[in-house]
């Protein structure tokens, strides 16, 4: 099981983090601090041997964040960190450990998604961080003819990124279905639930879940994970790596 650990001066925030953190089966333990408890002096703060992935909240001055997320790596010893930033333009810390950044304000399904990938090993940058704005920019470019969905990273896992139109069209025309529902199928690969692709791909969620059992009825499987696993045996590439692939249970629309 896995060691997770967030740090953000807002309570309610950390309390909603807590949460999402909580619901991913594959995390053990959740550990939250307050900036406060960062203190030198303060002794409100639990040492840890090693956190998986550590999510640090940024509060924007840029200088005050390095020195945080310093005191933080030395307290809880990631082997991952997630940034969480109010604005997109905020300057990141440097940090070699940095694998992913999302907006505080992203959808629970988006920030869960993102954690899910990092603890797979991959990372997560939005398509609005520039290749200076963080430690680790963005691995390739997309091609210019590439639909990149706005909410969906244009790195999807270690040096993958989003397919190209002509990638989208080769997996769908392999596979028999819709670029639609191999879009679809590639964002569910990630991690991502029905609501979280609607959101993306800006359409309902309802319309997913009409696409998802139509491009079922294709492949004459019955649920996203036997979509995936038909995919890997036919060669198609989904841009994602096994362990990005959601846990059963939730795999089932």
């Amino acid at each position: 099981m896995f060691v997770a650990a967030l740090m953000d001066p807002h309570p309610l925030l950390r309390l909603g983090l807590a949460r999402i953190l909580g619901s991913i089966s594959s995390i053990g333990d959740v550990h939250t601090y307050d900036p406060h408890d960062l203190e030198p002096a303060s002794t409100g703060f639990a040492r840890l041997a090693t956190a998986d992935i550590l999510l640090f909240g940024m509060c924007g001055d840029e200088a005050l964040d390095q020195q945080r997320l310093e005191r933080m790596s030395a307290l809880v010893s990631p082997r991952h960190v997630l940034l969480l930033a109010d604005d997109p333009h905020w300057m990141a810390p440097r940090h070699p450990l940095v694998a992913g950044r999302v907006r505080k304000s992203a959808p629970t399904d988006l920030i869960e998604a993102a954690v899910r990938l990092i603890l797979a090993g991959g990372r997560c940058f939005p398509a609005s961080c520039s290749a200076g704005e963080g430690p680790h920019p963005v691995a390739q470019a997309v091609p210019a003819a590439a639909a990149v969905p706005a909410s969906i990273p244009h790195d999807l896992g270690e040096g993958q990124s989003w397919p190209s139109t002509q990638e989208i069209a080769n997996g769908a025309r392999a596979l028999r279905i819709t670029p639609r529902q191999f879009e679809i199928l590639v964002l569910r690969s990630h991690g991502l639930s029905m609501k979280a692709v609607g959101q993306a791909l800006h359409i309902s969620e309802a319309t997913v879940k009409a696409h998802a059992s139509s491009m079922y009825r294709r492949l004459d499987v019955a649920n996203c994970q036997e979509a995936i696993q038909l995919a890997v045996r036919r060669g198609v590439r989904l841009q994602a790596t096994v362990e990005a692939v959601p846990p059963a249970d939730d795999m089932d629309g």
